[in-house]
């Protein structure tokens, strides 16, 4: 395939996720079962090549005893013919690297390779430790040898490897590196790179630490093409390599792009002035801007915004304004709490500043003269055919309920909270703060959770807690490390807009039209995105392996 007709095929299908790392699986699997390059007939068979191997090994001194013979059930696929399927372990040697000791490393002495030195298939010298003490031979590195992570923290890093390129000084490598080393090393590279040797490093019980050891790389089967056609797979996987490099380069260029476009557009649309400049740009954005997937969480909150500034509808100048409203709140609080409420002159005590201006008709409050956190801690066991809402019930930013079980599904045993129908279930903890929803039906949440008793319309205070403006005062003054949350206290003081009653059902219903279009938008994009993915494998399958 010319360089062109790569990136005809495949420059728009690059924009799919993980469209270069797929790509790149696809080459090096195809490659591993000769279906990369044309057999030649006339190259000579892998079988002479293992038989001169096992010569040249038995005329140094050197035996592959122990190694058991390949059972045709063990191999995965049929080789081509020219092909043999053998044990790396008779095709190279494999050593483990140099243990030291914190207080071995120095500034000086000699060079040790670790896993950070192996960055996507390459040797990186970023991070290079020195230690000065006696190295023996095998701990060395050799010019042409294979680096592999042996062993690592993470599962995903083991197995990675690297080829040595030239070396300028004695070089080592840790002890939870390993290398390999034969002339075939070129080829072998790519197939430790392969999702054929992924799945055998997925396969190694290692049920105490990710690590393949040396008897695993020893005994690991690999299908070996003849010499003159390893060549070719090289050469051809690296030139395909290189034009994703290029492609890789193509698709961040554009993320970049299209994220700039993405802000400028989303900046316009939360500077729109009156509701019918926000319809207007609103319909530009979704029209001409190519939001993604990814994108939809900065829209959806733009429409918050707007939604909790008083610029999403019109105010009418009929509505009853809110601090009527208020002060009928307030009156209320005052009877059920035997006349200890607050009156109007503090209802707009707190630390926050208010963030905007409101319009004429909306006030500021604080959380807690509009809603009541309703603590209600109860022991499980008489409620455990009840409901049970936890934090990861609730998906993040949308305020929707995902599928719960019941108290005695989820085994609850410790306090939670009771709901009632009406209420606000919210997430109290940092990382879920913007984790709320409008309860219909009774049960218990999380004791990280409060009930509330919203005392205004509780789907607009719903669309309130989940804006930036609600998140930004909540989170302000907590430094907590440990288990940060927002106490009730703290909760309480946080600024809400209100507007009048009545806008507040006609923003609960604006909103509520906009984010169904944004839902439409994500069904269609996440179709597309299907639908991409499909045509990716399809054309990936039958063009390189043509």
């Amino acid at each position: 395939m010319t360089r062109s007709q790569f990136f005809q095929h495949f420059d728009l299908l690059a924009d799919q996720p993980d469209a270069v790392a797929k790509m790149r699986s696809i080459v090096l699997q195809l490659a591993v079962q000769g279906r990369l390059v044309r057999q030649n007939p006339e190259d000579q068979p892998a079988r002479d090549l293992l038989a001169q191997i096992q010569t040249a090994s038995e005329a140094g001194g050197k035996t592959n005893d122990g190694l058991p013979p390949i059972d045709p059930t063990e191999t995965p696929f049929q080789a081509p013919s020219g092909w043999a399927w053998t044990r790396l372990g008779r095709i190279g040697q494999t050593n483990i690297g140099l243990t030291y000791s914190p207080r071995d490393v120095s500034t000086k002495g000699i060079p040790v390779f670790r896993s950070s030195n192996v960055q996507q298939g390459r040797i990186d010298l970023t991070d290079l430790v020195r230690v000065e003490m006696e190295v023996k031979e095998s701990a060395l590195v050799k010019e042409g040898d294979l680096l592999i992570c042996a062993r690592n923290g993470s599962r995903a890093l083991v197995g990675k490897a690297a080829l040595i390129g030239k070396l300028t000084e004695n070089t080592a490598f840790g002890a939870f590196m390993a290398i390999f080393r034969s002339s075939l090393n070129p080829y072998i590279y790519h197939f430790l790179s392969s999702p054929l040797f992924r799945r055998v490093i997925d396969d190694v019980n290692t049920t105490t630490i990710n690590q393949i050891t040396q008897n695993n790389l020893r005994n690991t089967l690999i299908p070996l093409p003849p010499l003159a056609e390893q060549r070719r797979i090289v050469a051809k996987v690296d030139e395909l390599m290189a034009l994703c490099d290029e492609l890789a380069a193509r698709q961040q260029a554009r993320h970049a792009a299209r994220a700039q476009l993405q802000q400028s557009a989303l900046h316009h649309l939360t500077h729109a002035q009156t509701p019918a400049d926000f319809r207007r740009r609103l319909d530009f954005v979704i029209r001409h801007s190519s939001f993604d997937l990814d994108d939809l969480p900065q829209l959806r909150q733009a429409i918050l915004q707007l939604a909790v500034q008083g610029r999403l509808v019109p105010q009418n100048p009929k509505d009853e304004p809110a601090d009527k409203l208020l002060r009928g709140i307030a009156n209320k609080t005052k009877q059920s709490d035997g006349g200890n409420g607050s009156d109007e002159t503090d209802w707009a005590e707190s630390p926050h500043a208010p963030p905007f201006n409101l319009p004429a008709s909306w006030r500021w409050a604080r959380f807690d003269r509009i809603a009541t956190i309703a603590s209600n801690l109860v022991q499980p066991a008489k409620f455990a055919s009840l409901p049970h809402v936890a934090p990861d019930n609730i998906e993040k930013g949308t305020g929707r309920l995902l599928p719960y079980r019941t108290v005695k599904e989820d085994d609850v045993r410790s306090a939670n909270h009771r709901f009632v129908p009406g209420q606000i279930v919210y997430s109290k903890i940092r990382p879920n703060l913007s984790k709320a929803v409008v309860v219909d039906f009774e049960g218990l949440c999380s004791a990280d959770m409060y009930p509330i008793n919203p005392h205004i319309n509780a789907d607009y205070l719903l669309l309130y807690i989940l804006s930036h403006t609600f998140l930004d005062m909540a989170v302000r003054n907590d430094t907590r490390v440990a288990m940060p949350k927002i106490n009730q206290e703290e909760l309480n003081r946080v600024l809400v807009a209100v507007p009048p009653l009545a806008e507040q059902k006609r923003i609960v219903a604006r909103v509520e039209a906009l984010l169904r279009q944004c839902d439409a938008l994500a069904a269609q994009l996440r179709q597309t995105r299907t639908l991409g993915a499909h045509l990716l494998d399809s054309t990936l399958h039958h063009l390189l392996a043509a």
